[in-house]
């Protein structure tokens, strides 16, 4: 999860969970840290 280190087309690579409701591996404070992360590196 994360960024990571490859790039894509020159452009950086963030890999996120999905925040549907179905995907109950992730809690909510994990879910919100992911996002979180992505939203203070932008």
């Amino acid at each position: 999860m994360g960024r990571q280190p490859e790039e894509f087309a020159g452009a950086g690579v963030w890999l996120l969970p999905n925040p549907s409701g179905l995907n109950r591996a992730f809690t909510l404070t994990t879910l919100t840290g992911h996002y979180l992360e992505l939203r203070l590196t932008l």
